[in-house]
């Protein structure tokens, strides 16, 4: 790993640490700077502010390992879809806070985007070069089977994460195989 991913990591782990203590929202780059052992100025050389930082994390605890997992499993993702959401089950105390937070460069708004282009990896990697399907209809389904998710994910989030992991994976089974059927149908 990078000298430079390193930092960021420690970061965040950092980051992570700190909410344990206090609400996110008091959580200042002093107190994460501090507590990680770096000047504010190399907080600032990795991040914009404390939610880049955050949609950092994210992107690193589950958008890279479930993005990675698609490109060479298109054909079933729901073992992943669990371990992401593990992953975030894991770091409640953080995610719970993070996503509660609404405005500019929010992780909501985040989680949207990425989960969309995910889907669109998905997408892609299953139709291949042999299967079709009318652009703006596929579109129209992916965009709406990744917000919905997303919408769920953060809705699970808000709520404490009371549902467990497995049954909240269970969702990716029923979006995909409606996604894949409807493309299939049309083959």
């Amino acid at each position: 790993m990078k000298r430079n991913d390193l930092v960021k990591r420690e970061l965040s782990n950092t980051l992570k640490s700190l909410i344990l203590e206090k609400p996110l929202e008091s959580v200042t780059v002093s107190d994460i700077s501090n507590a990680c052992g770096v000047s504010r100025g190399t907080f600032y050389n990795h991040y914009l502010d404390i939610y880049d930082l955050i949609n950092w994390t994210f992107e690193n605890d589950v958008i890279v390992p479930l993005q990675d997992f698609i490109r060479n499993h298109t054909d079933n993702w729901s073992g992943i879809t669990y371990e992401c959401l593990q992953k975030m089950y894991a770091d409640r105390d953080f995610y719970c806070q993070a996503v509660r937070f609404r405005g500019q460069n929010s992780l909501r708004d985040y989680m949207q985007a990425r989960n969309l282009d995910s889907w669109r990896l998905l997408i892609e990697g299953y139709m291949g070069d042999e299967k079709t399907f009318d652009p703006e209809t596929l579109d129209f389904f992916v965009r709406f089977t990744a917000q919905a998710i997303a919408s769920m994910v953060i809705q699970w989030a808000e709520e404490g994460m009371l549902t467990p992991p497995e049954k909240m994976a269970l969702m990716d089974c029923v979006a995909t195989r409606g996604i894949y059927g409807m493309i299939d149908d049309a083959n």
